[in-house]
């Protein structure tokens, strides 16, 4: 089987996180909110579901990224395909 999974984020600009970051505003990362999808083999379980926001999640530690994902959230799964 093949799932669809459904995720909201917010994608955060490094260049203006920091900029906003460094005028000591209170103001740590800028961004705007996200959905994400994709779709997988993996069976939406709540190991599998953690996985991914993790791996989304560390995205803001890739200093080479212009951008990474904060707050991000499982909204849903939908089987797009039986095998």
């Amino acid at each position: 089987m093949k799932y669809r999974y459904y995720l909201t984020a917010i994608q955060c600009n490094r260049l203006y996180s920091n900029f906003m970051r460094n005028c000591d505003l209170g103001i740590d990362e800028v961004g705007v909110s996200i959905q994400i999808s994709f779709v997988t083999n993996k069976i939406p379980n709540k190991e599998n579901v953690e996985k991914i926001e993790k791996l989304l999640e560390s995205t803001k530690n890739e200093k080479k990224l212009e951008s990474y994902y904060t707050n991000v959230k499982f909204i849903s799964a939908e089987i797009v395909e039986e095998g």
